[in-house]
Parts: C-alpha cells; sequence; structure tokens
C-alpha cells in the first residue's frame, strides 16, 4: 500500500500555485535581464582608445580679419564669410575631432539632442523609444568595423567634446557615429507616400561642355532635421591623406560632397535595394574616404569595390586631371560604373544602370517618390546643355522648378528639380578649381566662391579671380516668404494630424492651401483629415483636386482614387 503524504488544504494549494508562478516570472525575468544586458553590451560601439589625450575646453582666440572674426583653437579655426561658415583643420584624427567640437560647441549640444530625439522615428511613448532604440543599435552594431579607424577616433575625439545636459540614449560616441548612417537609415523609413535625403546631382565634361571643362552641380535635402541645416565648408588636411574641401554639417566628420588635393570630387546619393542595408560603410564616411584616398576615377572605383557598404547609393565622381567622369551605383552586394557618351551625366535617388532594372525596392523608389519625374526633367535639361555645361547652367539646373517638358509647377511642388526644400549645394569647375556653395535662404540667394587653388598650394594667377554666382532672379523675395511661411504652417499641421487632431489639421492645410495654392503637400494633407474627421464629402472635393493637380506621390493618388471610388 503506497503511503501518501498529508493533503493540502485549498488555500496551501494555492499559495503554492502562486509561489510557483512567482517562482517562474522572476526566472523569466531575470534570464530576460541577461538577455538583454548582453546584447546591449554585443551592440556597443567602443570608443577608440584616446591614449591620454586631452579633453574638454581648449585654449580658444579670436582674431580679427578682413572678413570678420576668426575664431582660433589648436588644430583648426573658423570663420563666417559672406552667409557662409568654414572650418579649417589640420592634424591627425584626434587633434581633427577635438578642433571640430571646440570650434562647433554653441551649436553641439543642439545638434546631438535633436538627433538622437529623432533617430528612432516615430515611436511614441517611453517602451516605443526604448525598443526603437534598441532595435537602431543591434541594426548598427556593426559600425565600429565598418568605418575607417581614423574616422573613428576623430568621431571619438568630437564626441568627447559633447556635455550631455539631459539623459540621452547611448553614449555621446555610439550617438555621433549612428548620426552618419542617417541617409540609409532615413530611406528604409520614409513612409510610402513620400520620400527622404532627396539629392541632385549633375554634371558636363569635354565635349558637354563650351571649352573641355569639368563642371559639376549637387545638392541634397537632408529632411526636417534643423541641426542638419548648419551647413559649413569644411577644409581638411589629415596628417596621412590627401586634402580636401567638402560641404558638411556642424558636427559631422562625414560629408555629401567635396574636392581633394588631386581635383577628384565625389558626390553621394543615397538609394534603396532589395539587398537592405548590411554590415558595411555608410555614405557619408564612404564619400570621406574617397575624397582622403582616391587620386583617380578609377582608384576611387576600386575603393568602393573594396568596402562593404551598408546600403546602396549613386557616388557622381568626376577627374579634373583627366576629364573622366562616371557614376559608380552600387548596393551592398554589387558595383556598376555608369558613364554616358554625350559627356553629360546626372544622378537623382534611384539607380539608372539596366542591371538594377529587375530590384522592386529600387523601383519602387522610382515610382513612389519623385525620383523618377525628377530624373526625366533632368535629362531633358542635360540635352539642352549639351556644348554649354557651365557654372552658371550647372546652377540654374538646381534652381530649376519646372515639370517635364518645362510645364508650370507651383513654386515647392515636390516633382520639380528644386522643391524648394535644398539646404546643401555646391557647384564645382574642376579646371578652375573654384567651388561655389549656398549662402542661402534655400537655393535663391547667392553662390559665394571659394578659390580651391591657395587652400591646395596652387598658384593663383592675376585675373583669376572668381566671383560668386548670383541670386535667382525669378524667385521674388515675397514668393520665397510666401512658400517659407507655407511650409511652416503645413509642418504644424502635419504635428496635428500626427496628434490625431484632425479637424484642426485639416482647418490649417486648407490655409496653407490658400496661402501656396496648386500645393499638392496641402491637398492631400487636407483630404486624408477630412476623411478621418468623418467629413467625406468635404474630404473628396480635397482628393478631387489633388488628382487634376499632377500629384507627385503615386501612393497618394491610389489612395485617391480608392477613396473616390468607394460608395
Amino acid at each position: 500500500m503506497a503511503l501518501r503524504g498529508p493533503s493540502r488544504s485549498p488555500r496551501e494549494r494555492r499559495t503554492l500555485l502562486w509561489r510557483r508562478v512567482i517562482r517562474a516570472v522572476l526566472i523569466t525575468a531575470a534570464g530576460l535581464l541577461l538577455v538583454l544586458t548582453a546584447l546591449r553590451r554585443w551592440t556597443e560601439l567602443p570608443a577608440p582608445d584616446d591614449e591620454g589625450r586631452a579633453t574638454g575646453a581648449g585654449r580658444l582666440r579670436s582674431e580679427l580679419t578682413p572678413s570678420g572674426v576668426r575664431v582660433v583653437v589648436e588644430g583648426g579655426w573658423g570663420e563666417q564669410h559672406e552667409g557662409v561658415w568654414r572650418l579649417h583643420l589640420a592634424g591627425d584624427p584626434w587633434t581633427l575631432g577635438r578642433a571640430h567640437g571646440q570650434l562647433v560647441a554653441p551649436w553641439l549640444g543642439a545638434f546631438d539632442r535633436e538627433l538622437a530625439r529623432g533617430r528612432n522615428g516615430p515611436e511614441r511613448g517611453a517602451l516605443g523609444r526604448w525598443w526603437g532604440d534598441q532595435r537602431l543599435r543591434w541594426q548598427l552594431r556593426g559600425l565600429a568595423q565598418a568605418v575607417p579607424a581614423p574616422q573613428l577616433l576623430e568621431m571619438a575625439a568630437l564626441a568627447a567634446e559633447i556635455v550631455e545636459t539631459e539623459p540621452l540614449p547611448a553614449t555621446p560616441f555610439q550617438r555621433l557615429v549612428s548620426y552618419h548612417a542617417l541617409p540609409e537609415l532615413a530611406l528604409q523609413r520614409a513612409p510610402l507616400g513620400g520620400e527622404a535625403w532627396r539629392c541632385l546631382a549633375a554634371a558636363g565634361w569635354r565635349a558637354g561642355t563650351a571649352d573641355g571643362r569639368v563642371v559639376v552641380g549637387y545638392a541634397i535635402d537632408p529632411g526636417a532635421a534643423q541641426a542638419l541645416q548648419r551647413r559649413v565648408v569644411l577644409v581638411v588636411r589629415p596628417r596621412a591623406a590627401l586634402p580636401f574641401v567638402a560641404l558638411g554639417w556642424a558636427g559631422g566628420t562625414g560629408v555629401p560632397v567635396g574636392v581633394n588635393a588631386r581635383r577628384v570630387l565625389v558626390a553621394g546619393c543615397p538609394a534603396q535595394t532589395d539587398e537592405g542595408l548590411q554590415s558595411g560603410i555608410p555614405l557619408l564616411p564612404l564619400v570621406r574616404e574617397l575624397l582622403e584616398h582616391a587620386s583617380s576615377l578609377g582608384e576611387a572605383l576600386r575603393l568602393v569595390q573594396r568596402q562593404p557598404r551598408m546600403g546602396a547609393s549613386s557616388l557622381l565622381v568626376a577627374d579634373g586631371k583627366t576629364g573622366e567622369v562616371a557614376v559608380i551605383e552600387s548596393s551592398p552586394g554589387r558595383v556598376v560604373l555608369r558613364a554616358d557618351a554625350r559627356q553629360l551625366i546626372g544622378a537623382v535617388n534611384h539607380l539608372q544602370d539596366e542591371k538594377f532594372e529587375g530590384d522592386a525596392s529600387n523601383d519602387r523608389v522610382r515610382r513612389y517618390t519623385t525620383s523618377e519625374a525628377r530624373g526625366r526633367r533632368l535629362t531633358e535639361l542635360l540635352r539642352r546643355g549639351a556644348g554649354r555645361f557651365d557654372a552658371a547652367f550647372a546652377l540654374r539646373v538646381l534652381r530649376d522648378r519646372a515639370a517635364v517638358e518645362g510645364g508650370a509647377l507651383a513654386p515647392g511642388h515636390p516633382r520639380a528639380l528644386d522643391g524648394l526644400g535644398f539646404s546643401s549645394a555646391v557647384v564645382v569647375d574642376l579646371r578652375e578649381l573654384v567651388l561655389w556653395t549656398a549662402q542661402g535662404p534655400l537655393l535663391a540667394g547667392p553662390f559665394t566662391a571659394i578659390d580651391l587653388k591657395p587652400i591646395f598650394g596652387l598658384p593663383v594667377m592675376a585675373g583669376q579671380l572668381a566671383h560668386p554666382l548670383a541670386a535667382d532672379a525669378t524667385l521674388g523675395a515675397a514668393e520665397l516668404l510666401r512658400w517659407r511661411l507655407a511650409r511652416e504652417e503645413l509642418a504644424r499641421a502635419q504635428e496635428l494630424a500626427q496628434a490625431g487632431a484632425w479637424a484642426a489639421a485639416a482647418a490649417m492645410a486648407e490655409r496653407v492651401e490658400q496661402l501656396a495654392p496648386g500645393l499638392p503637400q496641402a491637398q492631400i494633407l487636407a483630404a486624408d483629415a477630412l476623411w478621418a474627421a468623418g467629413q467625406v464629402e468635404a474630404a473628396r472635393r480635397h482628393y478631387r483636386a489633388l488628382l487634376a493637380s499632377d500629384p507627385p506621390f503615386l501612393a497618394d493618388v491610389e489612395r485617391a482614387r480608392s477613396r473616390l471610388a468607394e460608395d
């Protein structure tokens, strides 16, 4: 006969069950905590060893110059001239980064805080922000191995100048490194009916120009982040690499476009392919790497082929010594050199070589954003400029606000090459070694001329003084002011819509329509907000108006047609 223990009362059984549940929960929580701790440590980007170098505020002095005031620190100096900030940096990577950080110290905190808050996308609430940060850390876990070591050391020195005034995710170094992947991350997360990091590049050389020179125009819109609107011209003399001049941002070491001392220009446009994002170097550090080490188009191509790449991109590379120009189109697993027999070439946000025609993600960018329409308009203008492509013509291309075949578009229309969103732009003549950059506002103001010859140690002959490029006479001050006001109100309307205040968003969007007639962004926002608010007939009126106004995004067209077809 089997012995049986004393029977338990119902209360004792419930107590035992709760103990087991609590024990299981605690064990599970401890396990999850260990896993998350291990994951966080595994995804930590360790800063390079500073080898005891000093950090913190350095000795800073100011000097009066004919153009204003120059701020000087060890390893560099900065000054504002004709509305453009220039930073001159020289030395080893740590000195470069430290001088950069000290010169932009007044802006660095705001730059870091804004990008840190915005890099996780639209997640709301503490849990959403935490999850976005963990996802981002996992996605970027290989950057420390992908970015060249000198650039990492420079970023570490710059990050050491960041003074944290509030809790932010990750270390300053990890945040700064992740900012250099913003083009790839922004394109990956762009909504179906929108686009991010709009880019435009155009070049003419040899027979494409009037006298055989090499001329490039380039513009980029990094998006809504105000931190990236504070652009600077970087003049960098690395200790063990080629000197270069680039257009960048206060607080960033990677750059989208630049020219080095061997007359090689590199301009990068982000793209997308089905390969997605891999463990590799992002676009901005890649452009910097090419500027520091490529002495020719061929060397630039070989460097790209050897580098594992994070995402897809178009790199317009021009060699002012040989007159060779081509676009290197690449994805993480493929590199293609695209040339043009007409000696006129351009790039937008989709890859154009036939080898990428079967790529669904690239096709999505082409059809669902404005990239195809902008590419067609760019091709028209390049044909028109055959044999006379010069700096003035390149600037007209960057400022073009017409539709395909020259049709009229409302100012700020996304289908235009210049949708009045470009904040950073350059025109470069590689034969004369002159770089022009926008003074602002946007591309409508004059372009300041920077003679690169004395920067690269070349003689300047008498009569070679570089002159600025004139302001845009086709866009009056009143029209530009009206557009800027409309854009501010449109941003506010989008905030209201994201908060679910549909009626207020619709009212604000209708105000924008009155302020800037024909602007499709306001039409679609008003229609969507009215639809969400239950005002179906009013929404349909806006959808009909949208379809009659050359809407820029295919997703908006599909949604408008679907809702108009509903009973």
